[in-house]
C-alpha cells in the first residue's frame, strides 16, 4: 500500500492510501500570471480552480460571477488593505448561499470586503440543487459582509 498526497487549491492536503498498481491522474497546476481585476464580469477560467485577489486595488471594484455551472471553485483573498469595497456579486438571479461561522444563509446577492487585513479570504464553489447550479461561498478568515 502506497500513500499519495492530494492538495486542493494549494490549501488542503489529504493523504490517501492507494493499492499497489493503481495510478491516479492529477492534472498539473500551473502558476497563474498575477493580474489586477477591477470592475468586470469574471470569466469561467477566472473562477475555475483559481485564486482571485485585489492586488493593487485603489478604488471600489465589483466582480460579477459567471452563471453558476458545474466545476467552479475559487478563493478570494485580500492582498491589498484598502478602505474601498471589493465586491463579488452574483450573475443575474443566481443564488449565493453564504456560510459564516457555520450559519448558512441562502439568497445573497454579493459578498464584500472593505479595509480587510491582508490574507483575509473567502472561498466559493458551485453545487447542484434540483437540476440547477448554485454558488456556495463562505468566510475562511476576516470579516466579509453580505446583503
Amino acid at each position: 500500500m502506497k500513500n499519495i498526497i492530494i492538495c486542493l487549491i494549494m490549501i488542503f492536503c489529504l493523504m490517501i492510501p492507494i493499492a499497489n498498481g493503481i495510478e491516479i491522474q492529477v492534472p498539473a497546476i500551473t502558476a497563474a500570471t498575477p493580474q489586477v481585476i477591477v470592475d468586470t464580469n469574471l470569466t469561467p477560467a477566472q473562477v475555475s480552480r483559481t485564486v482571485i485577489n485585489n492586488n493593487q486595488q485603489t478604488a471600489a471594484a465589483t466582480l460579477i460571477l459567471p452563471p453558476a455551472t458545474e466545476g467552479y471553485t475559487f478563493i478570494a483573498i485580500i492582498s491589498t488593505n484598502v478602505a474601498q469595497n471589493w465586491t463579488i456579486q452574483r450573475n443575474g438571479s443566481d443564488t449565493i448561499y453564504w456560510d459564516s461561522g457555520g450559519v448558512l444563509t441562502a439568497g445573497k446577492t454579493y459578498f464584500r470586503a472593505n479595509a480587510q487585513a491582508v490574507g483575509s479570504r473567502a472561498s466559493c464553489a458551485t453545487f447542484p440543487v434540483g437540476g440547477t447550479w448554485k454558488w456556495v461561498c463562505g468566510s475562511v478568515s476576516g470579516t466579509w459582509t453580505t446583503d
